[in-house]
């Protein structure tokens, strides 16, 4: 069953993010027999203005983008229509709240989100990031340097989704983020994706030298001991072991 939801959701494209939400989430959120239903949109707009977040201004401000001063100014970063409908429900451009201002700019080059969503998103991964003692990458995560780099570079999503899949003959995109296509992202066998290097995480035992002790004697670790004559045996990690000279 996981198989199918992975190969449904490589396979799939994300639907554009703008100021068109679903019914399902403006008007019916945990709606039940006899509960209405509620607005998700509003509730996040609401918890913004309720934690003091300051306008979506100010956030253009913070992330180096200038700084509109008339509904016009937001033309640059928006569409005309999204526009219009901002200045049916706000006043001024300093009234428009972070939530509904970021969901109406164009999205970035190669991007789903605008500029100033993709500032705060990143801003907030990287001191994630930052202050996480446990993130792989830090010196305390415990992993060494050659673990770091096969990490890094031996293998790809799309190969660790192929060794956790049932099917062992699946087939995978090139690039795990991009759609599925013909010419540019092609489906390829998973045995054909390079698959993680484990060799830096190989444990090899510590022998531990241990002087051997037989019949009353203790002979040293690794040297040779003539138990009578004929018999010569070494010390080892399993005990005397007999050598016939």
């Amino acid at each position: 069953m996981c198989d199918l939801v992975l190969r449904g959701l490589i396979g799939t494209g994300l639907q554009a993010v703008d100021l068109h939400v679903v019914d399902s989430l403006t008007d019916r959120l945990f709606e039940g027999q006899h509960i209405p239903g509620q607005d998700l949109i509003a509730r996040n707009i609401a918890r913004g203005r309720e934690h003091g977040l300051p306008p979506y201004v100010k956030y253009r401000e913070a992330c180096g983008g200038p700084v509109p001063t008339t509904f016009d100014d937001l033309l640059s970063v928006m569409s005309r229509q999204a526009v219009h409908a901002l200045t049916k429900a706000y006043a001024r451009v300093e009234d428009v709240d972070l939530f509904v201002g970021g969901l109406a700019e164009y999205p970035t080059s190669g991007g789903m989100i605008g500029p100033t969503f993709a500032c705060l998103i990143g801003y907030q991964f990287f001191n994630l990031r930052r202050g996480d003692r446990f993130w792989y990458e830090n010196v305390d995560a415990g992993f060494s340097s050659s673990q770091l780099r096969a990490l890094r570079s031996s293998s790809s999503l799309g190969r660790i989704l192929c060794d956790n899949m049932d099917e062992k003959n699946e087939r995978m995109p090139a690039n795990i983020f991009q759609r599925p296509a013909q010419r540019g992202n092609p489906l390829v066998l998973c045995n054909h994706l390079t698959p993680l290097d484990l060799a830096p995480w190989k444990e090899y035992p510590i022998k531990e030298e241990v002087d051997c002790l037989y019949l009353g004697h203790t002979y040293t670790y690794g040297r040779p001991a003539h138990i009578s004559p004929c018999l010569t045996c070494r010390c080892h990690d399993e005990g005397l072991n007999p050598r016939v000279p």
